[in-house]
């Protein structure tokens, strides 16, 4: 009876030891944000006390699936080894953050925002800022005009979206289109006081 519960106990260490597809789809990894630490956790319903851990836990993913390794190092180190398998990991893309918002230069009524220029502005990644409805034509005033970040590696971060105020100042024609439609509202007004 002794030596047949030693034997058991050796199969199942063997086993473990030498077999490690019985931790495939078992262990599984959180979902993390693209970025340059992984603070994601990777777990699975192994029998043994232990804990999981990335092989290579600094590495930086891209965003999508990610293949990696994962290794098992049970509690009891003097009758079982590390158990290796992979896990998938999802990584999100990051959205940038912006610290600085541009200046977009002063329009005359009638041009589009495409003819302002937009300064400075500072964000967390190197990428650029645009107007996002550049053939839009504001009217005279003062106004918030939407404006895209795009980021230069748009395979990891998303685009962002901010406000930027744009000055729009009155053209002489413009001008001039005032005091006509003025003037006719005024002429036609007296008419109908007339009758």
């Amino acid at each position: 009876g002794i030596r047949d519960i030693h034997s058991c106990l050796e199969f199942r260490r063997v086993l473990f030891r030498s077999d490690a597809t019985g931790l495939n789809g078992s262990a599984t990894a959180s979902r993390i944000e693209w970025g340059p630490a992984r603070s994601t956790t990777v777990g699975g319903g192994n029998l043994l006390n232990g804990a999981w851990a990335f092989d290579n836990p600094s590495s930086v993913l891209s965003a999508g699936t990610n293949t990696v390794g994962v290794t098992f190092t049970p509690t009891d180190t003097a009758n079982y080894n590390p158990a290796k398998t992979m896990v998938n990991v999802t990584v999100v893309k990051a959205t940038p953050t912006i610290s600085v918002v541009p200046t977009a230069s002063g329009l005359t009524y009638g041009q589009t925002l495409a003819n302002s220029t937009l300064s400075g502005g500072t964000a967390s990644v190197p990428g650029t800022f645009a107007f996002t409805t550049p053939l839009f034509a504001p009217n005279a005033g003062t106004a918030d005009q939407s404006v895209t970040f795009t980021p230069t590696d748009t395979a990891n971060l998303n685009t962002t979206t901010i406000t930027v105020s744009v000055a729009v100042a009155r053209s002489e024609e413009h001008t001039s289109e005032l005091q006509s439609r003025g003037d006719i509202s005024y002429a036609v007004f007296c008419l109908k006081k007339k009758k």
